[in-house]
């Protein structure tokens, strides 16, 4: 009788484990806190029936109940037992993304990780899109440890999706060009007047060559095209000779390439493929490239500016007399 009673009550604490080893439960119970043995283990040399350690059994059953583990985050944080996130599931909620992130140490965290823009569409960190027909500009932004949505006044010109600044210039694929004579535009971002900016087309491009409107470019295959246009934003190559390459300043036909001393201005001029351009200054002997400056002999300064040529003194020297005033178009230097 006694025999029989203890078969019973071992074949009950195995069937207890066995029915706990089946729930999701049983997997998240340490080894030491439960041991399922199969039916060939000995113990002390007497097979237990239902392959179970007693001791182990107990052991198991007084570890679970003690034992305090973690199912999830609650984003509303409250003791909800239905509404908690487990490790790894995603939420949407007042415009961001949350996830319930599992670390390697197995601690959990509620964090942001994505946000949402007005149209219901997630943004990753450092995205950006833009609004209002370009003129806002929303950001995801990573602030400390969180994500931050920020709303700014866009700077620059909106074209095709992509925000360019101010001056800053790109090559703009085309499709419809005649005969196919060009593969982009090159535009800029123009500042109109204030923050105001307006898209402008300044010149053609074809392969890796860009030819600026009004200019004369040279092509891989030795032919010199101008970039015109015959449309409202439709445009091409036309090809031109060499006396479409001379140029013409003060009543000066210049050829290509060549070199023109203004002394008047002060400015060294050169002819290149049909626009003049300043590229030096001069004052007597002594020349200066565009951009930079020269002292002179009598301690004075020579700056050559692209468009002007300044000539300034810290102090006035006896011997000179002051005959005309400046153009008020120089800039002062002193």
């Amino acid at each position: 009788m006694e025999h029989g009673l203890r078969k019973f009550t071992l074949r009950v604490l195995s069937d207890f484990v066995i029915f706990w080893s089946q729930t999701r439960l049983w997997h998240d119970m340490s080894p030491l806190a439960a041991v399922f043995l199969s039916a060939d283990v000995l113990k002390g040399g007497v097979l237990l029936e239902g392959g179970v350690l007693i001791f182990e059994v107990m052991l198991a059953v007084a570890l679970y109940y003690r034992r305090c583990s973690i199912k999830g985050c609650s984003p509303t944080n409250d003791n909800d037992d239905e509404n908690y996130l487990k490790a790894g599931e995603k939420i949407t909620k007042h415009d961001f993304v949350f996830k319930c992130h599992e670390s390697q140490d197995g601690k959990l965290d509620y964090e942001s990780v994505a946000c949402i823009d007005p149209f219901g569409q997630a943004m990753k960190p450092g995205e950006k899109r833009m609004l209002s027909n370009g003129t806002i500009v929303l950001s995801c932004k990573v602030v400390g440890t969180s994500l931050k949505k920020v709303y700014e006044r866009a700077t620059g010109c909106f074209y095709n999706g992509i925000i360019y600044s101010d001056e800053e210039t790109w090559v703009e694929p085309v499709k419809d060009s005649p005969d196919n004579s060009i593969d982009g535009l090159v535009k800029t971002c123009f500042n109109v007047r204030m923050s105001f900016h307006e898209v402008h087309t300044i010149g053609c491009a074809i392969g890796s060559t860009q030819i600026l409107q009004g200019e004369v470019g040279k092509l891989p295959n030795g032919t010199f095209m101008k970039c015109v246009q015959y449309q409202d934003e439709h445009w091409m190559l036309k090809s031109v000779d060499d006396i479409d390459m001379s140029c013409q300043y003060e009543n000066h036909t210049l050829p290509h390439d060549s070199l023109f001393a203004d002394s008047d201005k002060f400015s060294i001029i050169q002819c290149l493929y049909g626009s003049t351009k300043k590229i030096g200054c001069v004052l007597k002997d002594k020349s200066v490239e565009v951009g930079k400056m020269a002292v002179l002999s009598n301690d004075c300064v020579l700056i050559c500016a692209p468009t002007d040529t300044v000539y300034g003194c810290r102090k006035i020297p006896d011997d000179v007399e002051i005959v005309e005033e400046l153009d008020s178009r120089l800039p002062t230097l002193f």
